[in-house]
């Protein structure tokens, strides 16, 4: 299990509620929303309102988002020991963990249906890392509403006692496939 400390669980569990709390915000008297709602980016760089430069460019590193095609926005972030150092989550077994895994959460955003029936995240989930697909070996489900799932998906790190991210490996690519009648999204890491 990803989260077995207890301070680290509370802090997501705590993030995931500002997120949902965040969706649901109703419109104004103007007819214009009354803030926007929260976002995996908002869980990346700390839910800060005012975003300093370093958390833009943890957001900008670690976080990436499709276009909402069909319906459906979807939201990773990237979670590295160098991500959890930098956004000051000292957990040892989370950053365990993300040393011995591609540790992934992924965020699903829509307004209508319901996503939690519709996608099986193991069925359609994958990493494309030089020329390689790596299937994922874990899914956890940590918000179960159907408007905004989100939760961690585990790829290994070593598939064939090869490592996954090899020394010359410059991008990596999750590849989100068949949801909402969109046959693939690609979001893509690039690695300094």
């Amino acid at each position: 299990m990803i989260f077995k400390s207890k301070t680290v669980l509370a802090a997501v569990f705590v993030l995931l509620v500002f997120f949902a709390v965040g969706c649901a915000k109703t419109a104004g008297t103007n007819g214009q929303a009354d803030e926007k709602p929260a976002t995996a980016g908002d869980v990346a760089s700390g839910q800060s309102e005012q975003k300093s430069d370093e958390q833009a460019d943890l957001e900008q590193k670690y976080l990436k988002s499709d276009q909402g095609q069909g319906g459906v926005t979807v939201e990773a972030l990237w979670v590295t020991p160098e991500y959890l150092a930098a956004a000051v989550l000292d957990d040892p077994n989370l950053k365990k963990q993300a040393e011995k895994n591609l540790v992934f959460e992924i965020f699903l955003t829509t307004h209508g249906g319901d996503l939690l029936k519709e996608f099986d995240v193991l069925s359609n989930v994958e990493l494309l890392v030089d020329g390689r697909s790596v299937k994922p070996s874990e899914w956890k489900l940590n918000q179960a509403d159907p408007h905004h799932p989100a939760g961690t998906v585990v790829f290994p790190k070593v598939l064939d006692n090869e490592p996954v991210l090899g020394e010359n490996t410059k991008e990596l690519k999750l590849v989100v496939k068949n949801l909402r009648d969109v046959p693939e999204r690609v979001l893509i890491w690039r690695i300094p």
